[in-house]
């Protein structure tokens, strides 16, 4: 068979002689899906799933695509007024925000530059009363604790620590309530100890040790009372002698002895007791007793350790200011205390009393300090089940199941467990629909996965498996700083794990969908401590804000007059359609959802790996649509509707493998959909 005649070819096809045929068109339209996979850090980049990225700034897997994350705005200003711009501020200068016109994926503009700043160490601590209204918002920084409940630019500081050092104000909170139903919230830090806020005289107190006390009342059984006694304003009086009757420590003869269980007062006006009225079991303030004026203290008794020869007791002293983490697990209150592998346990429902040890040293094999203790509740088989969780600095995971730590009967241990060292911190666990995430220098560890036998070396049990090699790079720079952290973000659907800043380095967050198990990070949030509160997201900065993790602007000032758009930035996988022969991309046009402007951008192919990012884009407009609730009738624009958006850009560049690069800035609800290109092939060479 010969070559086919192109003329008989044209007849055929009833076509006249001397007209062209048709050309093949070479180019053809190709889709990207929106990366909802987020960032793979663990698979070789040819043969990446196109769902996944290579990185992914300030956009979270969601609804439909990507969405630009929430911006944040100011709720709380100047809780450190000595901010200065020569003291730990942004190497801009600038104490109000983060510079935005760097590079994303480094930023030389809005560094952090200091190790101790003066800042929002902890955020938030909540008291919540039994109807709301008396919740409370606080924050601690170097200098004490602040009310942030009102927003304001000028919050009162409620507390002044006595010691203010580089690591006062970092520290842990319980809310808690008695077998009378008092509404306390309790506060430890790295420094000063415990402090205790009361719902019922709604302020803060120190707690303190009873055997530091002047002894003024019997606390025998038949409650006598020793009234008409001098005391004077400022020093702290016990209602027991050492000999109380609600702890008792049996002796191997079976001797039983008596321990304190009494109660500290504040004297806040000097004067001479009462004969009879006692003040014993009263809490608040404003207690009197003949001219005498008290309040009551939360105060942490002794314990026995053993008798003397006349069976006696001997009791150790258990000083609440070495306390460091504090939680409250099956209606007690547990301390850690610092640099100890010991832990004390309150009576049942008491914000306050004996203090009894629970030690765990020789539970931890690969030694440490107690970091601290979580509790995690989860069904085991056989219904719900609320576990007691000890993790060392280690990495040494013990667990307890029970309900009476005093007793061997029911309270044993489940098993022990090792994740590797833990970060320097406390908040280093978070809990979220029965399970506990862990934090270690590995990666971050659902602790249902440990119990249930997986081998630790399996990098598929860990949240961060995706992300592994990137979390371990941010761990060799950074894991011996201070400033990790673990924190559920309830508003967005986000696990997020707060990456402490090193000289030469931004802050940065790594956040994780809980839908898609996509990972992502978070640039331009300065946020050194992170909480919940109400259902949104709070953080604070070094700089002495509280912000809220809300809207769609970033760094809005207090009064509303400044904001600036989210800058977003990401890099699809590569992919070479199998064919490794050379391709060009000619167009790319992005599609977006949007309620609100569209967003300011630009796309550019890449080839063969390469990971550069787009310089800084034009700032766009802010939105003018109006917002609901706060928009004004007859003035502002209204958009009720989704609308999709996108157009082609011209692209360069040729390759064996394409990938797109995209970045932007929003000022609205924006969500990615996905690429749509255009692209020809052409041979091998």
């Amino acid at each position: 068979m010969g070559i086919p005649n192109p003329i008989q070819q044209w007849l055929s096809a009833g076509k006249k002689p001397g007209r062209r045929m048709p050309t093949r068109a070479t180019n053809q339209g190709i889709h990207y899906p929106a990366p909802i996979g987020g960032i793979n850090a663990k698979d070789p980049a040819r043969e990446m799933d196109p769902h996944d990225c290579l990185y992914l700034y300030n956009m979270i897997p969601f609804q439909y695509g990507l969405r630009v994350r929430s911006g944040w705005h100011e709720w709380c200003t100047n809780l450190t007024p000595n901010v200065s711009t020569n003291y730990g501020v942004y190497d801009n200068g600038s104490p109000l925000k983060f510079s935005l016109s760097a590079p994303i994926g480094g930023a030389q503009i809005g560094e952090w530059v200091s190790n101790d700043p003066l800042g929002v160490r902890s955020v938030p601590f909540t008291a919540r009363a039994e109807n709301g209204s008396g919740d409370r918002f606080f924050a601690a920084t170097k200098t004490g604790i602040w009310d942030c409940t009102l927003s304001s630019s000028s919050p009162t500081q409620v507390v002044t620590f006595p010691t203010q050092d580089a690591y006062s104000g970092i520290g842990t909170s319980y809310a808690f309530a008695n077998a009378g139903g008092a509404h306390f919230l309790a506060y430890t830090d790295a420094t000063n100890g415990l402090y205790v806020y009361s719902d019922q005289s709604q302020d803060w107190v120190k707690a303190v040790s009873t055997m530091d006390c002047t002894s003024l009342w019997s606390s025998s059984i038949n409650g006598t009372w020793n009234g008409s006694q001098s005391v004077t304003a400022g020093q702290y009086y016990y209602t027991g002698n050492l000999t109380g009757f609600t702890i008792k420590y049996t002796t191997p003869s079976g001797t039983t002895i008596p321990v304190d269980s009494s109660v500290a007062y504040l004297c806040t006006q000097s004067g001479v007791t009462g004969a009879t009225d006692t003040v014993s079991g009263q809490t608040g303030t404003g207690i009197t007793s003949g001219t005498a004026v008290f309040r009551w203290i939360p105060s942490i008794a002794p314990w026995c350790v053993a008798v003397d020869s006349n069976n006696n007791p001997i009791l150790n002293r258990v000083d609440p200011a070495t306390f460091r983490f504090v939680m409250s697990w099956k209606n007690r209150l547990f301390f850690v205390q610092g640099q100890s592998q010991t832990a004390y346990f309150m009576p049942l429902q008491q914000i306050g009393g004996v203090a009894s040890p629970l030690y765990f040293g020789s539970r931890f094999r690969y030694g440490g300090n107690l970091v601290g203790l979580w509790d995690w509740t989860v069904d085991g088989g056989a219904g719900i089940q609320s576990y007691l969780v000890a993790i060392s600095k280690g990495g040494d995971v013990v667990v307890y199941q029970g309900t009476d730590p005093s007793s061997t009967s029911t309270f044993a241990i489940m098993g022990t467990w090792w994740v590797g060292d833990i970060p320097p911190g406390r908040n280093v666990c978070t809990d979220f629909g029965g399970d506990l995430f862990i934090l270690s220098r590995v990666g971050c560890l659902p602790l249902s996965k440990l119990v249930a036998g997986y081998m630790i070396r399996d990098p598929n049990i860990y949240a961060t498996e995706k992300i592994n090699n990137l979390f371990n790079i941010l761990m060799t720079q950074r894991g011996s700083t201070y400033g990790w952290s673990i924190k559920i973000h309830p508003a967005d659907n986000l696990l997020v794990i707060n990456v402490p800043a090193i000289p030469g380095t931004t802050r940065l967050q790594l956040v994780m969908s809980l839908a898609s198990k996509g990972w992502a990070e978070y640039t331009n949030v300065p946020m050194a401590c992170m909480d919940n509160w109400h259902g949104k997201f709070w953080f604070g900065t070094e700089d002495g804000r509280v912000c809220v993790n809300e809207g769609y602007v970033d760094a809005q000032s207090l009064d509303g007059t400044l904001s600036a758009p989210i800058d977003f930035s990401l890099l699809t996988s590569y992919q070479d359609g199998g064919v490794p022969n050379k391709k060009r991309l000619h167009m790319v046009r992005p599609l977006f959802s949007t309620d609100g402007n569209a967003p300011t951008y630009s796309a550019q192919a890449r080839f063969d790996f390469d990971l550069s990012d787009i310089g800084a884009v034009p700032i766009g407009p802010i939105s003018t649509l109006g917002a609901f609730d706060t928009a004004v009738w007859d003035s502002d624009t209204w958009d009720e509707n989704p609308d999709t958006t996108g157009q082609f850009t011209g692209t360069a560049g040729m390759g064996t493998a394409a990938a797109i690069v995209f970045r932007g800035t929003a000022d609205g609800n924006v969500t990615l959909l996905g690429f749509d290109a255009l692209m020809d092939q052409g041979g091998f060479l």
